[in-house]
């Protein structure tokens, strides 16, 4: 019996003798990075969330693409990897307001899901002041082939997370994203 299983965005189904938290299991990365910008962190307007199709209060829940969002291209790798575990967000920023959080979400451009339907909070300090970001964001399981185009979307609100009196704005930069892979899984 595999110690850890999971099944990725296709439907398939792989199994490893390794958890992904035991050494040799990460074995590479795809990385992706972007210069930033400029966010306004209104709630609602824009942000992640709720899903479409899905009915109220169900849809608030899940993840969306954002249409107020910074958007950082993911460039796929040469061959098929297989995205296992927490992508790690690494960011320069400043602004100022009542905001406490930013949102990110890796977004499959061309389904227009979610991965995984996880947006993950990312905690910010909006006094001015030029600060840093490291976190890792909910994981993820996804086979990415060369024809697939993720992009990393840093936006100002998420239905799951929503809080109405977050407002401010925000100057985000020297964004880097590394997506852990592996290949010590092995389709059942």
């Amino acid at each position: 019996m595999p110690v850890f299983q999971y099944v990725d965005q296709n439907g398939t189904f792989y199994k490893s003798d390794l958890l992904p938290t035991d050494a040799g299991f990460v074995t590479g990365s795809v990385v992706a990075s972007g210069a930033g910008g400029f966010l306004g962190l209104i709630p609602l307007i824009g942000g992640s969330g709720p899903l479409p199709g899905v009915s109220f209060p169900y849809s608030l829940g899940g993840g969306a693409p954002a249409r107020n969002a910074i958007n950082v291209s993911i460039t796929a790798p040469l061959s098929t990897e297989n995205i296992v575990g927490s992508p790690q967000l690494a960011f320069t920023y400043s602004g100022v307001g009542t905001s406490r959080f930013v949102y990110a979400q890796i977004v499959d451009d061309t389904t227009g899901r979610v991965v995984g339907n996880v947006v993950t909070p990312v905690p910010v300090t909006l006094d001015g002041q030029s600060h840093e970001v490291n976190i890792p964001l909910e994981a993820i399981a996804y086979t990415i082939s060369l024809d697939d185009k993720l992009s990393l979307q840093i936006t100002s609100s998420a239905t799951a997370f929503e809080n109405f009196t977050q407002f401010g704005g925000i100057n985000i930069s020297d964004i880097a994203l590394s997506l852990p892979t592996t290949t010590a899984v092995t389709p059942e």
